[in-house]
């Protein structure tokens, strides 16, 4: 069944897997991130039917994608973006801290340091959202077990669920 702490195995909480990142599942169990991806890797390979996992993706146009990528953007500055990192900078938090080189905030650090003015950093918060979702989609392609979802405009969430849990069902 794996490796156990405090009396949990990966095989006891593997349903945790399907809504927690793995950081989150290794800080809430205590397995080390070696140990769950083995776990997962194993899986893939068919080495190890005790989990159930299936893995979706949703794939839209890639112009579509960007339209809403800089359209979530422009939200996340309306909403209050430079604020929050200029709250977290006068708490003390800097580059040095892991969650404060994430796309968005450093960006605007290095607005509020002079580096570059804000329709910049805001051009940069979108360009890097874009290679990071583009590196993403790359990740993926190269798992055959993806039960990619294309999505197109106007389709609802509960439609894209609808279709989702049709697939799981088989």
């Amino acid at each position: 069944k794996g490796p156990e702490r405090d009396g949990y195995t990966l095989s006891d909480v593997k349903s945790e897997l399907e809504y927690a990142n793995i950081y989150t599942f290794i800080r809430t169990f205590g397995f080390s991130e070696e140990e769950v991806r083995n776990a997962l890797q194993e899986y893939m390979n068919g080495q190890n039917p005790d989990y159930d996992f299936r893995l979706f993706s949703l794939n839209m146009e890639r112009e579509w994608l960007y339209e809403r990528i800089n359209r979530r953007v422009d939200r996340l500055i309306d909403e209050g973006l430079v604020d929050e990192v200029r709250g977290l900078l006068a708490r003390g938090y800097s580059l040095d801290n892991s969650s404060m080189k994430a796309i968005g905030y450093k960006e605007v650090v290095a607005y509020l340091n002079g580096e570059c003015d804000l329709d910049t950093a805001i051009d940069e918060i979108k360009k890097n959202t874009r290679h990071y979702a583009k590196r993403q989609l790359t990740w993926l392609k190269r798992y055959d077990f993806v039960n990619w979802i294309d999505i197109s405009k106007g389709e609802t969430a509960g439609e894209i669920v609808d279709r989702i849990l049709e697939i799981s069902a088989r």
